[in-house]
């Protein structure tokens, strides 16, 4: 039992160092829409 929890920890841990990939994907949608409309204000 403590084996599962170990092998779910690990994979936690590389779950965790991937999530800068949201806020960065978000981001590059972003920029096209806000560069347009600070453009035509």
């Amino acid at each position: 039992m403590i084996n599962f929890f170990i092998q779910l920890h690990k994979k936690f841990l590389l779950i965790q160092k991937a999530d800068f990939l949201a806020p960065l994907a978000l981001r590059l949608y972003l920029v096209p829409i806000m560069w347009m409309a600070g453009g035509h204000a």
